[in-house]
């Protein structure tokens, strides 16, 4: 079997809508045609309220103001993110699962569920996604006074044997 870097997940987030409109009825051709991207359009309106919301857990108002106008007048990511469906679903779900992550303590919760299953749908739908995540896991398990993932990290004054 050859390696395939994407899965059948993704064709399903736009197979389903299309299904529903079929059972309703409503598949005439502009309807079939433009509900990929109404579908997408939503789910990146999604992610701008996350990103918004993560801009004011980590930088405030103000920082998270300037992002936005940033973000939202970028000529070049506004035309990637609608024309990149499979790589805009990873970038998607990697900003939502990244604002629930910022919430998560030493307990197992409503926002670390939710990094859990917005990852592994990311995971499903391409099989890199997750590459990202190590580095942000380790900063979270060494620098954060609330997260704690029962383990040490080896000090490295007990490694030096005399």
């Amino acid at each position: 079997m050859p390696y395939k870097l994407r899965t059948v997940l993704f064709p399903l987030f736009l197979a389903i809508p299309m299904k529903v409109f079929k059972t309703l009825g409503l598949d005439f051709e502009a309807v079939v045609k433009y509900s990929p991207t109404m579908i997408h359009t939503i789910w990146i309106i999604v992610m701008d309220w996350n990103f918004f919301q993560l801009g004011n857990k980590t930088v405030g108002k103000s920082g998270t103001d300037i992002a936005m106008s940033l973000y939202l007048f970028n000529h070049t990511f506004g035309q990637q993110m609608h024309r990149l469906f499979t790589c805009s679903y990873e970038a998607i779900l990697g900003v939502i699962s990244l604002n629930y992550f910022m919430d998560v303590t030493s307990h197992f919760d409503k926002n670390f569920g939710m990094v859990v299953i917005l990852q592994s749908i990311s995971f499903i739908i391409r099989n890199t996604s997750p590459i990202g995540w190590v580095v942000i896991l380790l900063y979270k398990a060494c620098y954060s006074k609330g997260f704690n993932p029962n383990f040490k990290l080896p000090e490295f004054g007990s490694m030096i044997q005399n």
